[in-house]
């Protein structure tokens, strides 16, 4: 099966490789959460040796990222966006994923969450070496509380921690392979 990559980008970049079997099961392999303040070099130091180590059997499937990746070069000046400067360095199309809608994106993994291929199969199945991963599932992947006078609501988008760079890369690959 071809290996898919979901990117979420900024000063906390982060990657997560899987791929998509024919039934829909969605197989995450490995995740790359660097510390923040990351830059594109740093990040691509990281990356290249899964994908020429581990994964260098798999052909490339789909890679998405975060639409935002995509903005903010100054193209004048003959600069590249993140996800142009990541995409050179690996030496593969990244695409901009069809949102970065949170709602959309949480919306998207919830599903595979909630499916099963058949009675014995989930529809998500993740490695065990993915620990931001899995910590942002039992805990850590969350909506900061506002307290206001006797009234408690939460935020609108999750909390932006060391977990939702996992998560995020998770649903921009999700939804770029849809």
């Amino acid at each position: 099966l071809p290996l898919d990559i979901g990117f979420d980008q900024g000063l906390s970049p982060g990657a997560l490789l899987f791929q998509t079997a024919s039934t829909g099961q969605v197989r995450i392999l490995a995740e790359l959460v660097p510390e923040h303040g990351t830059g594109v070099s740093r990040f691509l130091e990281q990356l290249l040796p899964l994908l020429t180590g581990r994964f260098r059997e798999l052909p490339p499937g789909v890679w998405s990222a975060d639409p935002s990746g995509f903005y903010g070069a100054d193209r004048i000046a003959g600069e590249m966006t993140w996800a142009e400067a990541v995409s050179k360095g690996l030496g593969h199309l990244i695409m901009p994923a069809p949102t970065n809608e949170p709602v959309l994106r949480i919306e998207s993994v919830k599903l595979l969450l909630k499916t099963m291929i058949d009675a014995h199969t989930p529809a998500l199945l993740v490695d065990p070496s993915c620990r931001m991963l899995i910590g942002g599932f039992a805990a850590h992947y969350k909506y900061r509380r506002i307290r206001s006078g006797s009234t408690d609501r939460f935020e609108d988008r999750p909390w932006k921690n060391d977990y939702a760079t996992a998560h995020d890369a998770l649903q921009y690959g999700v939804l770029g392979r849809r």
